[in-house]
């Protein structure tokens, strides 16, 4: 439950570019709790899913956990250039995803 409410609080805080995305995620996680108390977990897990197995997934999972993309390199011992540039393609990624199947 407290990694629930990190999560929609670190989506509902992002600013910049990354923000019509979090609101996004926000909104569709909120829709699938409102729907079932495990709902946003499932939601969530669903999203990880459809990410390359390995440093993608772990990447989002550590944005969501409110780590910048600078601590994340870090983390993963990576540069921060590869990590902006795979946050980049995760993002799309989901974006994507989330069009398609609002259409």
């Amino acid at each position: 439950l407290a990694d629930k409410v990190r999560i929609f609080q670190r989506l509902r805080a992002v600013e910049g570019e990354d923000a019509p995305l979090a609101h996004q995620l926000a909104s569709r996680l909120q829709r699938a709790d409102d729907r079932d108390p495990e709902g946003a977990e499932i939601e969530l897990d669903r999203i990880l899913a459809q990410l390359p197995a390995g440093g993608e997934r772990q990447i989002l999972s550590l944005w969501l956990s409110g780590l910048s993309l600078a601590a994340i390199a870090e983390e993963l011992e990576l540069t921060p250039e590869a990590v902006r540039k795979r946050w980049q393609r995760i993002r799309e990624s989901i974006r994507d995803r989330l069009l398609e199947e609002a259409a």
